[in-house]
């Protein structure tokens, strides 16, 4: 499915695959081979139609600081995307490019979940970050990727881009108004290697390409951010927000979800989250909980009550925990029990 209208006359087109739900591993112990990527990412990262090889970029402030001892000891090669005393200022909250080795056992952690026992080294409950394939190396992928940590808008004003934070990566590239000059600059480094990338958000991924695997050609001109660019990477921070608490939810409750379009809950949690801030209702636990009783619902709070009590709760000055408390005994209170229980 493509996201993005393109134009027959573009020699060069942006297209965005959805792949479906990928489920993170398991802990995997003992001397037998371990499986070190899911089965539905290894035709895009290793195998498949595709020449080259496979690369993350990543937040080193997931870790705490501890993502450079990781990468040290993994024997990958890596680097980071900052330099000079950006780097020496930032070094513990960079982020940085690793080649990914298919049997190396940081790739193997990279992939690996337990919802058990968060180990600080298995990254995807982080989202681990930006996923790629190419035939350039690891010096040209690194120049090409520092282009975009920080760009403009028509007016001079300077925006620090956290790229690989996919979620507003992947509104930004599925709503672009110029798809042929945004799949050209990310999608071709300046030595015209193709680049593949593969988004993970929120145990999802998306499979993003430049006019298929035949497109050449270096990119063209600056790469400026538009009005319209600027609200896509909003949006796409509140859809990403969605989707973590959706994801948190399906994990929890999977019998609610069974019957349920993915898709159109994600539309109703972006709602919901507008609405909350609009309350001054913001902090990750308190969105948690409003998204949570919607979805349950079915319908906005303020909709279902029709007393109009929920509506002064929410417009009260209490604080916001506060608000949510007392939210979910008026619904509780309705229902007689605990909603979801």
């Amino acid at each position: 499915m493509n996201f993005v209208p393109d134009r027959t006359d573009d020699p060069i087109k942006l297209h965005i695959q959805p792949l479906g739900r990928i489920d993170p591993l398991a802990p995997q112990f003992g001397p037998d081979a371990k499986q070190s990527v899911p089965e539905g990412l290894v035709p895009y990262l290793f195998e498949g139609d595709a020449e080259g090889a496979a690369y993350l970029v990543l937040d080193g402030a997931h870790l705490k600081g501890g993502l450079q001892e990781l990468l040290a000891n993994s024997g990958l090669a890596h680097a980071c995307l900052l330099s000079g005393k950006a780097q020496e200022e930032q070094s513990l909250t960079a982020p940085w490019i690793v080649r990914l080795e298919r049997e190396n056992r940081f790739t193997r952690d990279v992939f690996t979940h337990d919802p058990q026992k968060a180990a600080p080294w298995h990254l995807w409950r982080h989202a681990p970050g930006l996923l790629l394939r190419s035939p350039a190396d690891l010096d040209t992928l690194r120049r090409h990727f520092r282009k975009f940590l920080r760009i403009a808008d028509a007016e001079g004003k300077a925006y620090f881009l956290r790229f690989w934070e996919c979620g507003p990566l992947l509104e930004y590239l599925r709503r672009a108004d110029r798809p042929s000059e945004i799949a050209r600059m990310w999608l071709r480094t300046a030595t015209g290697h193709p680049i593949e990338l593969i988004l993970p958000i929120s145990g999802y991924c998306y499979h993003c390409t430049a006019n298929g695997r035949e497109s050449t050609g270096a990119p063209r001109g600056t790469l400026q951010l538009s009005d319209h660019d600027v609200s896509a990477l909003y949006d796409g921070t509140l859809r990403a927000r969605a989707s973590r608490i959706l994801y948190r939810m399906e994990r929890f409750n999977p019998d609610v979800f069974a019957d349920l379009d993915r898709e159109a809950l994600i539309i109703q949690a972006i709602a919901t989250i507008k609405r909350m801030i609009g309350y001054r209702i913001t902090s990750g636990i308190e969105l948690d909980r409003a998204v949570r009783l919607e979805v349950l619902l079915r319908m906005p709070l303020e909709a279902w009550d029709k007393s109009g009590r929920l509506l002064a709760i929410l417009g009260s000055d209490l604080r916001e925990s506060r608000k949510m408390d007392l939210v979910e005994a008026h619904v509780d209170e309705v229902f007689a029990e605990p909603i979801g229980a």
